[in-house]
């Protein structure tokens, strides 16, 4: 089950305390009647979820799960609309969209933009180490991500003529979290 209730009033309180989150904003914006409690399962995962994104336009979730799959659904029908495979293997999967057309894809050892349209994949990263933790701003297009053991940050700004990661923190440090400050001009990484 993907959507669980969530009141009006408390999507408002949330919003009113600056919570501003894409998924606040899509889910006031379709909270509409507060008796009525809109819920829909999306059935196509076999292992727990690990991420969702909604769509720009608001009518495609796209779910991550560790399983290994990235899957996009119809809000509205709950039909599957496309299944990919991020990892051959059951690893947590990260899923974002940048746009109506592109999504960020990160699971196992690979990082990649995949074009609905198309199909095509561009993978920005393969290295031993698995992906631990994903971090993205819709503005500045800033993407980031944390690799397990080896504890390397890296980040890319997409869209840019420099495609190449650049490496923020490297080495046995073991980095566990991370995150883009609101205006996109700061990455914060926690790391033991």
């Amino acid at each position: 089950q993907v959507y669980t209730h969530v009141t009006t009033e408390r999507l408002k309180k949330a919003y009113d305390a600056g919570v501003h989150t894409e998924a606040v904003r899509f889910m006031l914006a379709r909270a509409g009647d507060p008796l009525k409690a809109r819920k829909q399962t999306y059935v196509g995962h076999t292992m727990a979820i690990s991420d969702l994104s909604v769509s720009p336009d608001g009518k495609r979730l796209l779910s991550g799960g560790n399983d290994g799959l990235a899957i996009v659904w119809d809000i509205e029908s709950g039909r599957k609309l496309r299944e990919e495979r991020v990892s051959d293997e059951p690893n947590r999967v990260f899923a974002k969209w940048i746009d109506g057309d592109r999504v960020i894809l990160a699971g196992g050892r690979t990082v990649s933009v995949l074009r609905l349209a198309s199909g095509e994949r561009v993978v920005l990263s393969d290295q031993p180490e698995p992906i631990f933790e994903v971090a993205y701003h819709d503005k500045s297009k800033l993407l980031a991500w944390t690799r397990g053991r080896e504890g390397t940050t890296s980040l890319l700004k997409l869209d840019s003529e420099q495609q190449t990661p650049v490496v923020l923190v490297s080495g046995k440090v073991g980095t566990s979290h991370i995150a883009i400050s609101p205006d996109g001009s700061g990455v914060a990484v926690a790391t033991s």
